[in-house]
C-alpha cells in the first residue's frame, strides 16, 4: 500500500487546507483531489510537483523516500502562487512567446 494518501491527507490537515482548496489551487476537480487522498489515483509528475509547492512540502516525504517531514527551502504562499501563475501563462503560449520569456528571464537575471 502507497503512503502518499495518508501523508497527502496528514499535509493537508497540517496547513489546515480542505481538499477543495488544494483541488482550486491546482486547477483540477477536488473529487480528483480526493482521489489521490484515497489513493483511488496517483498524480501525475507535474501535478505532483505543484502539490509540493502549494503545500511547501517534499515530493520525498509525500511518496514515502523519507520519513521527515520537510518543508521546501525559501518557499513562501505568494511565491507559489505567482509560479504556479506563471507556469499555467506559459503552457498556453506559444513558441515564439515562450522564447521571448525566456529571453526576458535571462536578460533580468544576468549579473
Amino acid at each position: 500500500m502507497s503512503v502518499f494518501p495518508p501523508r497527502l491527507r496528514m499535509v493537508l490537515a497540517e496547513r489546515k487546507m480542505k481538499q477543495k482548496q488544494l483541488a482550486m489551487k491546482l486547477g483540477i476537480s477536488d473529487r480528483t483531489v480526493n482521489s489521490y487522498c484515497n489513493g483511488k489515483s496517483f498524480p501525475s509528475l507535474s501535478i505532483l510537483a505543484q502539490i509540493c509547492t502549494i503545500l511547501n512540502v517534499s515530493a520525498d516525504f509525500l511518496i514515502g523516500a523519507r520519513d521527515d517531514f520537510r518543508h521546501l527551502e525559501g518557499t513562501t504562499d505568494e511565491i507559489s502562487n505567482d509560479i504556479l501563475m506563471i507556469r499555467r501563462s506559459y503552457a498556453s503560449m506559444t513558441d515564439k512567446e515562450r522564447e521571448l520569456i525566456r529571453e526576458l528571464v535571462h536578460t533580468l537575471t544576468k549579473s
